[in-house]
């Protein structure tokens, strides 16, 4: 399943130690969080685009979507640059089971349809995951709380403008 990649890269953030105080820790996980979903959400879509057809209605949306998420993932790893010396980036593992993952789970003979689903349940799970995330978190810095605030807004229109090309 889609959700499975990111859950993985969850885990590997939670895995990284960084000795500062506890609010920044906090915002630098959060960030980290991000950073990892949007690229594995980046390499998934650019996968998805692989097997599309350019006329295809999904093939606009998710170009509009890849960019979207690619913002978000610059701007959290610029904002983690900025608060520590170590960055992170996802590895080659967490690329290589995106790849696996999602080729294991979409053909190019998939309906529109069920592609969507699987998209809608990945941004679901995203959501999810993210508000639990959250709320495990005291997060007062303003620009992580903005970038939050757009990475939930993201997924947020993501569900709503695939439920849309479902009823195309």
């Amino acid at each position: 399943m889609l959700v499975l990649t990111h859950i993985f890269c969850i885990k590997l953030a939670k895995t990284q130690n960084i000795n500062i105080g506890e609010n920044m820790k906090d915002e630098i996980e959060i960030l980290e969080y991000i950073y990892k979903v949007a690229k594995m959400e980046q390499e998934t879509v650019a996968i998805i685009l692989k097997k599309r057809k350019e006329e295809d209605k999904l093939y606009d949306y998710i170009i509009e979507y890849f960019n979207e998420i690619k913002k978000i993932a610059i701007s959290a790893k610029k904002m983690i640059e900025r608060r520590t010396k170590k960055f992170h980036d996802v590895s080659v593992l967490s690329k290589m089971a995106t790849y696996v993952n999602v080729n294991n789970n979409i053909t190019e003979d998939d309906k529109l349809q069920d592609i969507v689903q699987k998209l809608i349940q990945a941004s679901n799970v995203n959501i999810n995951e993210f508000e639990d995330r959250l709320a495990e978190f005291s997060i007062k810095n303003g620009y992580v709380i903005n970038i939050a605030n757009r990475f939930m807004k993201i997924q947020i229109d993501n569900i709503d403008r695939l439920k849309g090309l479902l009823k195309l």
